[in-house]
């Protein structure tokens, strides 16, 4: 204890070498100290940082081991990535109380990261982390019981570990726990305080990205508030400075909408789904297939609506099928319109069943059958709200059962 005080005295080159002499000698509170100035030192030094730091851990200090465990689990400090031998240093600090080396080992476990994959495992560790009140690991656990993953589905328990972690000061867990709010999981569906939870993470620092989209979505949307387009673009535009795909796609959006946008709005959308249609982000490309239908390039639009549909975008399939149904942007092929309203049928697009009860009917590219244009129609009348499109799916479902009641097939 002298000699460290007097360390402390000398400072710089001196202490270090003091503190040297003690660490070789075994000291475990010099090690410690010359471990943590490895860890910090610029530039870095990841020699010195994994030899202080195993040896600290050696010595009995397991915050040293949990430190060089995360190191060596994400490859961090220029250490090379070594997730087998982190997760032993992770475990071994976990074991020993340390609730974010738990969290580390139970994630792993869940996505077999370093390991072989054992959700339930995974799982008891993230909760043995999050019951000594460990934000982060409060909030991984609401992640699990949202998706059931290694533990049972249960979005209301979801809800509750989301707000401890929120309680705690985690933001990400507001944006998390507004998502459910938002969409009524778990409970009552209560978008004023699912604004206010985005808004908080929105402007926190750093603020969530993910945050400033979702409540541009709800100004957008006029959802917990009245419509605002002007805080609903500010906020996309917010998530798309940050370098979110899903704010700039949601920004391009709001351009190509208005009847009074301009073409400078247009070039601007464009801009900004470049990087989302070269990434395959099937709603930017669907944005972009708007975008042209909005210049009346209509071939061009049919080319990345085709894309869009082939990414996913179930609105994009029906569009792909009725264009080829119409044969008036392209030519007609009854074959492929089917295909794309059995697939956007099959994926629940309500009014594609609709359309594709039609094919059946009059066997465009299909064999007429008139049980499939029944099923088609039941499946339309499932889906479809109150609506004139409705009410001529009743109404050719009635007919169909007379044409079956008859022999008709």
């Amino acid at each position: 204890a002298a000699a460290e005080a007097l360390a402390e005295r000398e400072g710089g080159e001196a202490a270090r070498a003091t503190f040297l002499e003690l660490a070789e000698a075994g000291h475990a509170p010099a090690i410690t100290r010359l471990a943590k100035q490895a860890l910090l030192a610029t530039p870095p030094d990841p020699a010195a940082t994994e030899r202080w730091l195993s040896r600290a851990n050696a010595a009995g200090d397991v915050k040293a081991g949990e430190a060089l465990g995360t190191l060596l689990f994400y490859g961090h400090a220029g250490l090379k990535q070594d997730r087998s031998r982190g997760l032993e240093l992770l475990r071994a600090a976990a074991e020993a109380g340390r609730p974010n080396a738990a969290l580390i080992y139970g994630s792993a476990l869940c996505d077999g990261q370093g390991v072989a994959q054992d959700q339930e495992e995974g799982a008891r560790w993230v909760q043995r982390a999050a019951e000594q009140g460990h934000p982060p690991a409060l909030r991984t656990l609401g992640r699990l019981y949202r998706i059931g993953r290694g533990v049972g589905e249960d979005p209301a328990l979801a809800r509750r570990y989301l707000r401890e972690a929120v309680a705690a000061g985690d933001m990400p867990a507001a944006t998390k726990l507004a998502q459910l709010l938002a969409q009524g999981e778990g409970g009552e569906k209560d978008e004023a305080e699912a604004l206010r939870l985005f808004r908080q993470a929105a402007e926190a620092d750093p603020p969530d990205p993910l945050a400033c989209c979702g409540l541009g979505e709800l100004y957008r949307y006029g959802r917990g508030t009245p419509v605002d387009r002007v805080e609903a673009e500010r906020w996309y535009r917010a998530a798309a400075e940050l370098g979110m795909i899903e704010g700039k796609v949601s920004l391009a959006g709001m351009l190509i909408e208005p009847q009074d946008r301009s073409a400078a709005d247009l070039a601007r959308a464009e801009e900004l789904l470049r990087e989302p249609v070269a990434q395959g982000n099937r709603l930017g490309l669907a944005n972009m297939a708007a975008l042209y239908f909005v210049r009346r390039d209509m071939r061009e639009g049919f080319r990345w609506s085709l894309k869009a549909a082939e990414a996913g975008d179930l609105q994009s399939m029906h569009n792909v099928a009725f264009m080829l149904s119409e044969g008036k942007v392209v030519p007609p092929d009854d074959r492929a319109a089917v295909r794309w309203y059995q697939r956007a049928a099959e994926l629940g697009h309500a009014e594609a069943p609709l359309n594709l009860a039609s094919h059946y009917f009059h066997g465009r590219g299909v064999e007429r059958d008139l049980h499939a244009v029944a099923r088609c129609y039941e499946l339309a009348l499932e889906r479809l709200e109150p609506g004139a499109n409705r009410d001529a799916a009743q109404s050719g479902l009635k007919d169909i059962r007379r044409r079956l009641a008859r022999g008709e097939r």
